[in-house]
């Protein structure tokens, strides 16, 4: 078994918005995003589970900061072969 967690910003897409059924447009973006960053084509929005979503603030430094609104998926599956995107890795 093998669990992912990716980052879906920051080019998300309309439909990416649609936090309706069991939020399907956050589900889209792990799917987009884990194809994207890790090369793995064979998940679907089907398999991903979303477990929770949180507010997250940090500081970067005296200038920067992060706050955004997260989400926490868990998705269980055997993918086949893939190389990640070294850029986004």
């Amino acid at each position: 078994m093998w669990t992912n967690t990716c980052c879906s910003h920051p080019q998300h897409t309309e439909i990416e918005l649609d936090a309706s059924n069991n939020y399907i447009g956050i589900r889209k973006a792990a799917v987009r995003r884990t194809a994207f960053e890790l090369g793995i084509d064979d998940l679907s929005v089907d398999m991903i589970h979303v477990g929770s979503r949180i507010l997250y603030f940090a500081d970067a430094d005296e200038n920067f900061a992060e706050h955004e609104l997260d989400y926490i998926l868990f998705a269980k599956f055997n993918p086949k072969p893939f190389i990640v995107n070294s850029q986004e890795v």
